[in-house]
């Protein structure tokens, strides 16, 4: 849809450039907050030229035609007011044009031009209240005014175009995850409240009490979300459309309608509930109501409720429908979700527009249950129509961009994800005219690619750029954060850097309880790295109690066969070798080959992973052609994966060299070992472990050969 455009006029003497200046700025950052505009600026020292319009031999008659064309005019004045100026604000005047006036206090005027000042003094008490007028000493008073007077004359006079259908937009991520936990706490309330009985008193107060402060602090978060007060305003348009063709036939929606125009939310349900009890007829539309008013109260659990009774009553009715998957994907009803997309789909529903967010939706449910590749098919459907409708510029034609690079970046095709990253990026800086709070994601995205491509310097650089965006624009976290910083973590750990990891996943963990609380399916790989990253310090036990939390939870929310499951038992099975208790880690490792097998199919990183550790039992284990069959398997596969530059392969191949080294094959070790240190100095510090252990190998290796 294409953006209105409201034309914005800048008169001002040449000794306030700065001003002019920063007023672009701000009106480029009107653009973000506003973006159903096209604010386009005229600054008449650059923009027009004499001749520049036929017949105009004056600068002046080249800007007046200009001036009348512009729907808004912004006038500067410090020392004076020029004989052009004073008309052409006398011609807006006229032409009644909205005018924005802003005097720069502070002027000392010399002697000679006193007079010249007394004319702008004169003029500026003649405005009295007639228009809107701005005293203004430093340059950021001048930013705050314009910012706040500016913005709410747009908001008043060019009001978003609501579309007919708004349930169909399918939210970030961090929104989502913030509504599925603020589900949960409110779900737990209930759940204490229904048996505060059994509990002590004092127990119970605190808990629930506890609870309570968690689901203020997490509706707060929600409304100061640029992103969710976007999507509340078009809930309460389209509820305020919807009520007002009713008003004349049902008193009660009348009522509601007054109610929400004055935001008393809790009074317009009660209207809207005996509405529903009256009118049987309209019970369905007066469900869907009900639902857009409990998500204007955050209250995503009951709008889901709502919505669903809507559309057990209308079967083909597609608003129902599109409102009960898109609450169901925000609240980590998947299957449900489906269910509710591919219905809208098999009524056939004509609009383009609509197809391709049920494509996406669709999307985001196949990725939550880890079928990535049906997920990119029906991100690229979403993706081929919304640029044909709308255009390749576009916030969606962004987001649906990251959506392909996440997906990408969990079928480990990084060359891909990183392609689709930086077109959502080009795209961001084009729409929201400079960085948005949407990058943040994206920068963790190309430090997940960077990471499991070996690059893990850059991959920090990245991870960090992602948390100083978070931070610009959440100031008290957001519930991204932890998996920033856990993947921070996860980097230093690579390099060898032990406690610095440590530190990163204490924090992911802090950050992950402050928004889910303590157990939540999130923390578990904040847990698992705790364990391994103890593991490598050689403290097991602590290793297996951290490694255990992670499984308790993680079995709770997803069963018994899931990829966090089977990354549960590798770590286990890790531990038991590094203990020398071999059968138990060859149990748990085919417990978890398994299980990756059958969500990965048998060539994926995950899967080399498995080979590779059941190789390292074998060898262990002495059986050295289990062992070499196994490294062989993962070096395979990961070439496919990484081609022949990778810290993988370096330790794949140190691993086949160690295993030649054992049955005395001491020049095929060699040649393994001088292989993995070539690639290992491509990609780490020289410090790092790995290379000090490919060094020690080729020492004692020349030495067996007699070198």
């Amino acid at each position: 849809m294409e953006n209105t455009k409201v034309r914005i006029f800048i008169a001002s003497a040449g000794e306030l450039k700065e001003e002019r200046e920063k007023c672009i700025l701000l009106l480029n950052q009107l653009n973000k907050s506003h973006s159903h505009l096209n604010l386009e600026p005229i600054e008449w020292e650059y923009d027009i030229t004499v001749g520049s319009q036929p017949g105009f031999d004056s600068i002046q008659d080249a800007i007046n035609p200009a001036l009348l064309k512009s729907d808004v005019i912004v006038f500067l004045f410090y020392s004076r007011i020029g004989e052009n100026t004073l008309k052409e604000f006398e011609l807006a005047t006229k032409e009644n044009k909205k005018l924005f006036v802003f005097f720069k206090k502070g002027f000392s005027p010399e002697e000679e031009q006193i007079e010249n000042y007394g004319k702008l003094l004169n003029f500026k008490k003649s405005l009295n209240n007639t228009v809107l007028k701005r005293d203004y000493l430093q340059l950021v008073e001048f930013e705050k005014h314009l910012l706040t007077d500016l913005g709410l004359f747009l908001a008043q006079q060019y009001p978003v175009s609501f579309p007919t259908i708004s349930e169909n937009n399918t939210i970030s991520s961090t929104v989502s995850k913030l509504v599925q936990i603020l589900a949960e706490k409110e779900e737990l309330i209930k759940k204490l409240e229904q048996q505060g009985n059994i509990l002590s008193q004092k127990s119970f107060d605190d808990e629930v009490n506890q609870l309570k402060d968690e689901v203020n602090f997490l509706k707060n978060e929600l409304s100061h979300n640029e992103e969710v007060q976007r999507q509340q305003a078009i809930e309460k348009e389209e509820l305020k459309q919807q009520l007002a063709i009713q008003q004349d036939r049902d008193e009660l929606k009348a009522k509601a309608l007054l109610e929400i125009e004055k935001g008393n939310y809790s009074n317009a349900e009660v209207h809207l509930k005996e509405s529903a009890a009256a009118s049987i007829s309209e019970t369905a539309a007066t469900f869907y109501e009900l639902a857009k008013i409990k998500k204007l109260q955050f209250e995503y659990q009951a709008a889901f409720d709502y919505y669903e009774l809507a559309a057990k009553i209308d079967r083909q009715n597609h608003l129902y429908l599109l409102g009960a998957g898109s609450t169901a994907n925000d609240l980590g009803y998947f299957d449900k979700a489906i269910s509710y997309f591919e219905r809208v789909l098999n009524i056939g529903i004509a609009e383009d527009e609509i197809a391709a967010d049920c494509y996406e939706n669709l999307g985001v449910s196949y990725i939550a249950k880890g079928e990535y590749q049906k997920a990119i098919e029906l991100y690229e459907k979403a993706l081929k129509i919304n640029i044909e409708k709308s255009g390749a510029v576009t916030k969606k034609t962004s987001l649906l961009y990251t959506r392909l690079g996440e997906a990408n970046n969990l079928l480990a095709k990084y060359d891909n994800a990183i392609g689709f990253i930086e077109k959502a990026m080009q795209l961001n800086q084009e729409v929201f005219k400079g960085e948005s709070e949407f990058d943040a994601n994206n920068y963790n995205e190309l430090g997940v690619a960077n990471y499991f491509r070996g690059y893990y310097q850059k991959a920090i650089s990245f991870y960090t750029r992602a948390l100083e965006i978070s931070k610009k624009f959440h100031q008290n976290g957001c519930p991204d954060d932890d998996a920033y910083l856990n993947n921070m973590g996860r980097a230093y750990q690579e390099m060898g850097y032990l406690d610095e990891a440590i530190q990163y996943y204490e924090k992911a963990i802090l950050s992950n309880k402050k928004f889910r609380g303590d157990a939540n399916s999130n923390i578990t790989t904040n847990y698992s790295n705790l364990g391994y990253a103890n593991a490598r310090k050689g403290e097991y036990e602590n290793a297996l109690g951290f490694y255990n939390m992670a499984f308790e939870i993680n079995k709770k929310f997803y069963g018994e066969e899931h990829p966090n499951i089977a990354t549960d038992f590798s770590c286990f099975a890790q531990v038991y070798n590094a203990k020398a208790e071999y059968e138990k880690a060859l149990g748990f490792y085919e417990k978890a080959l398994a299980i990756d097998r059958k969500f990965y199919g048998e060539e994926h990183p995950n899967i080399a992973t498995d080979y590779s550790l059941l190789a390292e039992v074998y060898k262990n284990k002495a059986e050295y052609d289990n062992a070499l069959k196994f490294y062989q398997k993962a070096l395979d596969i990961d070439r496919k994966f990484y081609g022949n530059e990778h810290p993988n392969i370096a330790i794949n191949t140190t691993n086949i060299g160690a295993v030649y080294y054992e049955i005395q094959e001491y020049a095929k070790a060699l040649q393994f070992f001088e292989k993995a240190i070539t690639v290992f100095q491509n990609f780490l510090p020289p410090e790092h472990a790995d290379i000090q252990n490919a060094k020690d190998w080729i020492r004692i290796t020349k030495e067996k050969l007699g070198n």
